[in-house]
């Protein structure tokens, strides 16, 4: 039950970079950011995960299908079905929200199929019914796979065992965000993936001049259980 742990500790992650969890002001998107953080972090732990079965959620779902499938050890996904509809329904809801385009661009992946980036769902369900996974349906999922198409698959070998190119798309991604520093926030570091907007590891000083009554929020007592490996959070 690996992802499903992962999935969990990401709720006590983001409190870490929600001001309001330490009664706190930086900025206004200082949380919206602090999510965007983390999701770099995941990324970037997919890239260089030596044990990928520790990873099942995030943006590389396709990649991650396909290496399951290459790699024939898909029995050992136990939440599969489950996880595969939630991503159906998560991008549909999202072009309902117009976060997703109706009819985005598209490119070229392995084998030459052509891949509408912003209908990620067509292929998580095409994926689903080559591999004979069972959809554990959320509430109102019916509704939303009859709303997929029908859609071509690269083979899982295709294009150096990358038929998504994934690789390609994080080289892209992380050449426009290095040089950019933390938006907010004063750092040398460069680059995607960090931790800049998680409070826990703030100097006192820094805490101290964004909370509210000028205190540091988080106590001495606390953070000498932090270092010492202790985890934080809240009931």
């Amino acid at each position: 039950m690996a992802g499903e742990q992962m999935y969990l500790a990401q709720f006590m992650l983001s409190s870490y970079r929600d001001p309001d969890t330490f009664d706190m002001y930086k900025f206004n998107y200082h949380y919206s950011l602090g999510l965007v953080e983390m999701l770099q972090i995941m990324i970037l732990d997919f890239k260089e995960a030596a044990d990928w079965k520790a990873y099942l959620v995030g943006c590389m779902f396709l990649s991650l299908i396909v290496r399951l499938e290459r790699e024939n050890v898909l029995d050992q996904a136990l939440n599969a079905g489950l996880v595969i509809a939630l991503y159906i329904k998560l991008a549909q809801e999202s072009r309902h929200e117009n976060l997703l385009d109706e009819d985005g661009k598209k490119e070229k992946v392995g084998d030459g199929v052509k891949y509408a980036i912003d209908n990620f769902d067509d292929y998580v369900l095409a994926y689903s019914k080559k591999l004979g996974i069972t959809l554990k349906r959320p509430k109102g999922l019916g509704g939303f796979v009859e709303q997929c198409d029908e859609v071509d698959l690269p083979s899982s070998t295709a294009n150096k065992n990358d038929p998504w190119k994934f690789a390609n798309a994080l080289k892209q991604y992380e050449k426009r965000h290095t040089g950019l520093p933390p938006r907010g926030w004063k750092s040398t570091y460069r680059g995607i993936g960090c931790y800049s907007y998680d409070i826990k590891i703030w100097m006192p000083e820094d805490r101290k001049q964004a909370s509210f009554d000028k205190k540091d929020p988080i106590p001495k007592s606390v953070m000498n259980e932090i270092k010492k490996g202790g985890i934080m959070q809240w009931a």
